[in-house]
């Protein structure tokens, strides 16, 4: 079943209260609720779109697949690129963590990109 994860997508853009932040973009507090709890059984394509907008993002970033364990998909089927990743990374508080001078190449990196 395909979810959206945009719960995990604000949190890895630093959006510490994404309810506030979707409701500041346009969206009323009750959809921005809803949204974000992925109880919605369907997102319009406006919506869809304005959230990547926000985002920074494309469509296959906002969703994550969860496979049904009666469900046979083969494993070069697309659709496990949107696995959940079990990976969690913590970037604000990785940069807080790091000596001065591995911030100042990481400047350096991000300003080559």
């Amino acid at each position: 079943m395909l979810k959206l994860n945009l719960s995990g997508v604000m949190r890895h853009r630093g959006i510490s209260n994404p309810t506030h932040f979707l409701v500041k973009n346009g969206f009323t507090y009750h959809t921005a609720n809803r949204l974000l709890r992925n109880e919605q059984d369907s997102v319009s394509y406006k919506n869809l779109e304005k959230l990547c907008l926000l985002l920074n993002c494309t469509i296959d970033d906002l969703f994550v697949w969860q496979k049904s364990a009666n469900t046979l998909v083969p494993e070069q089927h697309p659709l496990h690129k949107l696995l959940p990743s079990t990976e969690e990374l913590n970037v604000l508080q990785k940069l807080q963590e790091l000596p001065m001078d591995k911030l100042a190449q990481l400047k350096q990196f991000i300003q080559d990109l």
